[in-house]
């Protein structure tokens, strides 16, 4: 899906721990549908092949709304982790000078 094994496999760490953390509402309610890993693989899905919710809900059998919160849910858990956020601006600018 446009990542290496280990990058892919870091990033189902990096949403299994951050989830373990947190008091998600995902602990609550109905069992997910789709596993972590199987939620990592959807949103590297819709962020490479530029897919919309609709197309990746059909492949996945799941509604277009619960596509949406998973890659939402996921993008968060991976922003949270701090493995997977980019540098800001200045420090952009501050590499290219250098």
């Amino acid at each position: 899906m446009g990542v290496y094994k280990q990058t892919y496999r870091k990033m189902v760490e990096s949403v299994k721990s951050v989830e373990a953390d947190s008091n998600s509402p995902s602990k609550m309610g109905p069992k997910p549908k789709l596993s972590i890993e199987e939620q990592v693989l959807v949103t590297l899905e819709y962020w490479r092949e530029y897919r919309t919710y609709f197309h990746i809900g059909t492949n996945w059998e799941l509604s277009e709304s619960t596509i949406c919160r998973i890659v939402n849910k996921t993008e968060k858990m991976l922003l949270q982790s701090g493995n997977f956020r980019l540098k800001g601006k200045k420090a952009l600018l501050n590499q290219a000078e250098i």
